[in-house]
């Protein structure tokens, strides 16, 4: 059977790349949203609205907020390897990795170690740039950008912008008072698409102007949600 993208993109879920797509974990995407990457649904995963997802980038065991943009050839939330076992390979914790024991004999499929851990959390807002490692168990706050080619072994601030191998934070994006402010504020619990009357392009306006208008506002609610209770109804 394969997916009806047609289908799919009616209710706001753009597949570029169907045959990397597949449900059968603990998965939640909000419509809209546009997806190019490779993303696995074995385990848990979550996808907020208006996010962009571009294409060679492995997503896993990972949260993703609203209105976030992550680039190409990014590697985010990746399977964990015991490091003080005799060994790290994936056949002793896998309990039949690809269907080895079927040439050398049976062993005990129970095993203390979990590869998935601790998920991997993406705030709204943020910038993935291309070329990106994003370890296992990382959060990346809201408005963050991660600059191209870095390694994320740490926990990223809202609004910070980092880089490098391992990445630091090189400088914030707004003043530590601006940060305050957009964080009470959480524009991303609305509809881009219902703030016409908002200058996007001067940050001070846009937030004195939000403040005028919030109360006004309605929460914006995703029309669809694709998960693995529905996402039958779209094969054919």
């Amino acid at each position: 059977m394969q997916l009806d993208t047609n289908a799919l993109k009616s209710v706001g879920i753009d597949l570029a790349f169907p045959r990397s797509f597949d449900i059968w974990g603990d998965a939640a995407i909000e419509s809209p949203v546009f997806c190019a990457s490779n993303l696995r649904f074995d385990t848990f995963l979550r996808i907020g609205a208006f996010s962009n997802l571009n294409a060679s980038t492995e997503i896993g065991h990972t949260s993703i907020g609203r209105y976030t943009s992550i680039a190409q050839n990014c590697f985010i939330g990746a399977d964990r390897h015991p490091t003080d076992w005799i060994s790290t390979s994936r056949v002793f914790y896998v309990p039949d990795f690809r269907g080895f024991s079927t040439f050398v004999g049976g062993r005990d499929p129970s095993t203390p170690f979990s590869a998935t851990g601790t998920p991997t959390r993406i705030g709204n807002d943020v910038l993935i740039a291309n070329s990106c490692i994003i370890n296992r168990g990382i959060t990346i706050g809201d408005g963050a950008i991660v600059a191209p080619g870095s390694v994320v072994t740490k926990d990223v601030p809202a609004y910070a912008i980092a880089g490098g191998n391992p990445a630091r934070v090189l400088r914030y994006r707004f003043p530590d008072a601006i940060i305050a402010k957009l964080l009470n504020l959480q524009w991303w619990n609305y509809s881009i698409f219902h703030l016409e009357s908002i200058d996007y392009t001067d940050i001070g306006k846009m937030i004195d102007r939000f403040e005028e208008v919030r109360d006004e506002l309605t929460v914006f609610e995703p029309g669809f949600h694709l998960t693995r209770e529905n996402y039958s109804g779209f094969l054919q």
